[in-house]
């Protein structure tokens, strides 16, 4: 994992950073990111049952 710090000057670079690191990503690296994000979304709002596809 790298863990490395980057500082942006800019939201605008901030924001082409972002772009770049995840363009970087494989699309299956992309997806569990998503799956990731949507669990803890609905595990934020107390749901426990989230069905699987």
């Amino acid at each position: 994992m790298d863990k490395t710090v980057r500082v942006n000057s800019s939201l605008k670079e901030m924001k082409a950073d972002e772009y770049w690191y995840w363009q970087s990503r494989s699309v299956q690296e992309r997806m569990d990111a998503v799956s990731a994000m949507t669990l803890a979304a609905y595990a934020m709002k107390g749901v426990t049952d989230v069905p699987s596809f």
